[in-house]
């Protein structure tokens, strides 16, 4: 989505692949490598080292602005995963329409991915008592998912100038994550199936068919039983089921 928004914008535009979730993953021979080059991308590079700091302190990001910069371009570093206040707003957005669309009917609680968790930031100003759950999707304990949101919770509200949200109102859960990034055990893809087979709804084994299993681990357990019923945000994803083999595994 980035490099075809660049394209329409008239921007150069570089990629930088990660692919530390599965070693085994192999851009050049992946399903994703033809819509890329379809979307006429300056370079693409792909890391293996597993994500740390900021992407503009990435080694290769640092040689693609040099680069840049010496022939004249001013380069503009979007953060990965589209994490951080900018990338958020999306969520807040969604989270206002939400609230226009419940009216005086809420349910008990929003459920969605959490990876590096700028959904669940977003959807956290929604301006009414009614709680998000992420699902882990990367392997990280609860504690270290409910640390990051807090801190993207700050950035936003500092950026937008409002009310900071309650380090109590963030809850995230760390046992869908299967065998950790892309990697989804056999209980979720049988939850996937079956959302599928029944109402025609796909979903993706890295981000929405995680918190599919973990709204469904809820509901089994009896969480948030009211008569409002959960609300399972479905953030796409279904492009990802072109670069994981994981599927064929379970």
């Amino acid at each position: 989505m980035t490099a075809l928004l660049a394209a329409r914008e008239g921007m150069a535009c570089r990629v930088i692949m990660e692919s530390w979730g599965d070693v085994r993953y192999r851009y050049e021979t992946a399903g994703n490598h033809a819509m890329m080059e379809l979307c006429g991308p300056e370079e693409t590079a792909v890391v293996t080292d597993p994500p740390s700091g900021p992407v503009e302190d990435m080694p290769e990001a640092r040689r693609m602005a040099e680069e840049a910069r010496a022939s004249g371009k001013t380069p503009w570093f979007l953060s990965r995963g589209g994490s951080g206040p900018l990338g958020a707003l999306g969520y807040v957005r969604c989270a206002g329409e939400l609230v226009d669309q419940w009216g005086e009917d809420l349910p008990e609680a929003v459920v969605c991915p959490c990876g590096i968790g700028g959904t669940q930031a977003g959807l956290r100003l929604l301006g009414c008592p009614v709680p998000v759950v992420g699902i882990g999707v990367t392997g990280k304990s609860g504690a270290d998912m409910e640390r990051f949101v807090r801190s993207q919770c700050r950035e936003l509200t500092d950026f937008l100038e409002t009310d900071p949200i309650p380090e109590e109102a963030v809850r995230c859960l760390d046992s869908c994550a299967g065998g950790g990034y892309g990697k989804p055990c056999r209980e979720q893809i049988e939850w996937m199936r079956a959302l599928a087979s029944s109402q025609g709804i796909l979903t993706d084994p890295v981000y929405s068919g995680k918190a599919l299993y973990g709204l469904c681990g809820l509901a089994a357990k009896g969480e948030y039983a009211g008569p409002g019923g959960l609300v399972f945000l479905h953030t796409g994803g279904l492009q990802l089921f072109y670069d994981f083999s994981s599927l064929a595994e379970v």
